[in-house]
């Protein structure tokens, strides 16, 4: 009997391997609660296989994969160097990878980054707008994936979570402070 090549090793055979159902290695990929006994049985499978888990097959599955999109003009600025570094991060904590584009405050190539992401079906978006995005945004709407507006509000556009920092403020307390000393 041939052996499997370590692309072609399934769930099926983990859940064999390590004797525990198929459903139960479906919920330690997913980062659900599986005991430690079995999850210490299903971890020595998945080394013993050399199983990697078809994140592919898993996105098509949910129709949604577990990448989030990212779209900033640059990353020149310390703060979208900055963003990008903070959302990596925390994708990574919760399962996620980080896909980054780069719009190059251009609306037309933004559309098309963005457009591409989407074609990946990403579980959702973060995305620093240029300054005429209203095209852009429309197709995500369409699309109907999550997304968050970062650091450029758009006031009349209320379809999307917004967050950006206060630069006024913030320079008003820079400005306190140094008069203060």
């Amino acid at each position: 009997m041939r052996k499997k090549s370590r692309s072609s090793i399934t769930v099926r055979d983990v859940a064999a391997t390590a004797d525990v159902s198929v459903g139960t290695v479906s919920h330690f990929l997913n980062g659900r609660f599986v005991s430690d006994e079995r999850r210490k049985r299903i971890q020595t499978a998945i080394d013993k296989l050399g199983f990697t888990n078809n994140l592919l097959a898993q996105g098509m599955r949910k129709q949604r994969s577990q990448v989030i999109g990212l779209c900033v003009p640059n990353t020149i600025f310390t703060n979208f160097s900055s963003l990008v570094d903070a959302l990596d991060q925390r994708a990574s904590e919760e399962n996620f990878e980080l896909m980054q584009v780069l719009s190059r405050q251009d609306p037309e190539n933004e559309f098309l980054r963005v457009k591409r992401l989407l074609s990946y079906k990403v579980g959702g978006l973060f995305l620093v707008p240029s300054l005429e995005p209203a095209r852009m945004l429309d197709a995500i709407q369409e699309s109907g994936t999550p997304m968050v507006i970062v650091s450029r509000p758009i006031p009349e556009d209320d379809r999307f979570d917004q967050v950006s920092v206060d630069h006024q403020e913030a320079l008003r307390d820079v400005g306190r402070l140094f008069l203060d000393h």
